[in-house]
């Protein structure tokens, strides 16, 4: 009888390899060059030579925080020398590579590319008898890999006595940014601001200088530099008030500015790992229009792989007026509310209000479409209108919209669909804001 495989199990692997090593690690994967001395690897099915089993894993990524986060533990023979034990090997800081593709083409993704790339913040080792056995298990966490970018932070608090003068900063940033018309530019700009100050706070000796995050970031990118981690989409030109202010006389951290810089219900800003296992940041607008969602890859759910679903209708969060303030502008708020409210209903829904009250949705912003002149009411009535339409249109029938969780078993090179894309379930679509990967072993 002749059998045909429909479905085979995920082999997974892990490896770990030490910050110190990681610029040698990548130039090696690179030139496909044999290099274990660089890393740690645990894989997921047991071999009788194997002195480390990988019990399980989970790593989690989200279009609402692009650092994510990732889990896994491991299991080791206690007999394992000392120095040999996972536990003394590894560091915090050190890179965790998740493969998931060890034998097939898998969407977008090479044979042994990398599905999830993170660094580890926590170790954690404990000891059972079970069966008049020692068991050894290693538990390892951290986050994204995204998340050194977004975790770089400098102190310009007048206590710190750094010498660095948050408004002379200011100064210095928007000069910088003031005939700069994209959000890439005003992205790379602000990062270029952080690595100065950076620089001038590791003299004093109050923080670690950003050199060694810099180096470590850049190697994934052979011949890149930081700036390959950023990928901006579809994003409009753009002009920033000359007395919008970023930095503080406090800790100033780099993933808070980007929200200042681009307010959540307007932008999403997530990791991902991509073609050829290539770590990034993504930067784009809320896929508002009809257009621009009909642009985002769709996967289509195959049943053969689905093991549960669970579909919900809320109304606990209803928004049915929406309003818009260009922060930094030297108009009074007052005047885009009154310029809000004599625009007809494109702002509010009456039918709403009369069921649920008044619940507003207003968003500060301070980039605004180059074309528009804020110097008369019609440009700022254009700018205010512009952003508050796109509000209306993706949070206005947020009752409306089904929610929930889909469940799928994976096989080798199966195609999965990624956050910040559409799926296809039961004649619907949806969103994903979340996706989470897990697998586990019940042990050797």
């Amino acid at each position: 009888m002749d059998f045909k495989i429909k479905q085979q199990m995920l082999n997974p692997k892990i490896r770990i390899v030490s910050s110190a090593k990681q610029k040698d690690y990548a130039l090696n994967e690179f030139n496909k060059k044999s290099h274990a001395e660089d890393y740690i690897e645990i894989g997921g099915r047991v071999e009788p030579s194997s002195k480390y089993y990988l019990m399980n894993y989970q790593f989690t990524e989200s279009v609402n925080n692009f650092s994510g986060s990732f889990s896994l533990s491991i299991y080791e023979d206690i007999n394992t020398d000392s120095d040999e034990c996972i536990f003394s090997r590894v560091k915090n800081f050190d890179i965790v590579y998740i493969y998931e593709n060890s034998e097939k083409n898998s969407y977008d993704l090479e044979a042994n590319d990398p599905v999830f790339i993170g660094v580890i913040h926590t170790k954690n080792i404990k000891s059972m008898m079970n069966n008049g056995k020692v068991n050894r298990i290693t538990t390892i966490e951290g986050s994204g890999i995204y998340s050194l970018i977004g975790d770089l932070s400098v102190s310009l608090d007048i206590h710190s006595l750094t010498g660095v003068d948050a408004a002379q900063t200011q100064a210095v940033f928007t000069k910088k940014i003031s005939n700069i018309k994209t959000y890439e530019g005003i992205v790379k700009s602000l990062w270029d601001s952080f690595v100065e100050i950076s620089d001038k706070v590791s003299e004093q000796g109050l923080t670690t200088s950003h050199i060694f995050l810099d180096t470590l970031l850049a190697s994934f990118y052979i011949g890149g530099n930081i700036y390959s981690w950023f990928k901006f989409e579809k994003m409009s030109e753009i002009k920033y008030p000359v007395v919008a202010s970023f930095f503080s006389q406090s800790v100033n951290n780099f993933s808070d500015m980007l929200r200042t810089l681009l307010p959540s219900n307007l932008f999403e800003i997530y990791g991902k790992v991509g073609e050829k296992g290539k770590p990034y940041l993504t930067f784009r607008e809320m896929p508002f229009s009809a257009a621009a969602w009909k642009d985002l890859p769709r996967t289509e759910i195959d049943p053969l792989y689905l093991t549960g679903y669970s579909i919900s209708q809320s109304d606990s969060e209803v928004y049915n007026a929406f309003l818009a303030y260009i922060e930094g502008s030297a108009e009074d708020p007052s005047k885009y509310l009154t310029l809000s409210a004599i625009e007809n209903n494109i702002f509010k829904n009456t039918e709403k209000m009369a069921k649920y009250g008044y619940r507003p949705l207003q968003v500060n912003f301070r980039g605004y479409d180059i074309s528009y002149d804020l110097n008369d009411d019609e440009g700022s009535k254009k700018a205010i209108t512009d952003c508050a339409k796109k509000l209306n249109d993706w949070y206005g029938c947020l009752d409306e919209l089904y929610s929930g969780t889909i469940n799928l078993v994976r096989g080798e090179g199966d195609k999965l669909p990624k956050i910040g894309e559409r799926i296809k379930f039961i004649n619907y679509e949806f969103y994903v804001t979340d996706k989470t990967h897990s697998w586990s072993f019940e042990g050797p």
